[in-house]
């Protein structure tokens, strides 16, 4: 088993362990500053040293987007296969540590639910040891259901342990694992970022002898729009490298849509970043109490 599956498993087993959730009572806190859902981004000025979200902040040299190599599944179009991408971006991981982050927050705001819930999911990834630590963290404030769980799983090439942590009670999970083949995985959340709409190259910059290619969202699939639902505010942006390799992106809309005649919104939110470089994962205490319990069972 490949440690790309790894990843993947250690991922599922905490989402199978924590269950679904969703909803909270507060609002998003700035406001919309753009309220059409096609419009295309200014280029003008643009560059990838800029300080908003998802959009390299270290020095680079531009260059003009002629010169671009694009990665699979892109071109000077925009990103047209998003499956070619997604690959690439495992393949590029291999044999790699690295840390990914994801953020993925959703307000509701109507006629059957309001609030908030939030997902925080780290993976930090040792190759040369063969080390897998993942967490993930949800919190919900819905009314009806206000939740906080953490869950966190380690996978050392040979052993899956995970941990659960919700309502004052620990729950502990071990099962063998197959050695992996230093090959690792975390673009499956970027699937959600792409699947929003369509994305263009409008700067790029060479940096660490790499080129960054970065894309804005400039249209909406009208498929993940509500039927009667209206747009207020959609941006976003994604920042790969010539293997294809995704740096970092994020996305924000918010629908205005009615529901049993009852007018309200529903905003998503979500970032993805991804550093490169050596990594050392541990092996946390809680593994040597799971595993003593289950021996003890």
């Amino acid at each position: 088993m490949s440690n790309r599956v790894v990843v993947a498993i250690a991922l599922s087993v905490l989402l199978v362990l924590a269950g679904c959730s969703g909803g909270g009572t507060d609002t998003p806190s700035d406001e919309p500053t753009d309220s059409t859902v096609a419009q295309p981004i200014s280029t003008t000025g643009a560059t990838p040293d800029s300080t908003e979200t998802a959009t390299p902040t270290r020095t680079g040299t531009s260059i003009p987007l002629s010169e671009v190599s694009y990665p699979p599944g892109t071109s000077a179009d925009g990103i047209s296969n998003t499956t070619a991408l997604i690959a690439a971006h495992n393949d590029a991981l291999t044999g790699l540590d690295f840390t990914g982050q994801y953020n993925g927050t959703t307000w509701e705001g109507t006629a059957n639910r309001s609030g908030r819930y939030t997902e925080n999911v780290t993976v930090r990834v040792d190759a040369d040891e063969q080390r897998i630590l993942t967490s993930l963290v949800e919190f919900s404030n819905r009314q009806e259901s206000p939740q906080r769980r953490e869950s966190a799983g380690y996978n050392n090439g040979t052993t899956t342990v995970s941990r659960l942590v919700q309502n004052d009670e620990t729950e502990y999970r071990v099962r063998d694992a197959q050695p992996f083949d230093q090959s690792v995985q975390f673009g499956s959340d970027l699937r959600e970022v792409f699947r929003i709409g369509s994305y263009e190259p409008v700067a790029a910059v060479e940096r660490d002898d790499r080129t960054l290619v970065r894309y804005e969202l400039t249209a909406v699939n009208q498929s993940q729009i509500p039927e009667n639902g209206t747009v207020d505010i959609a941006e976003g942006t994604v920042i790969v490298d010539e293997r294809g390799l995704v740096h970092e992106a994020s996305v924000r809309v918010r629908v205005t849509a009615t529901e049993d005649g009852v007018t309200g919104t529903i905003e998503r939110r979500v970032t993805f970043s991804l550093s490169t470089g050596e990594v050392t994962v541990e092996r946390p205490p809680w593994v040597d109490t799971a595993i003593s319990q289950q021996e003890a069972s």
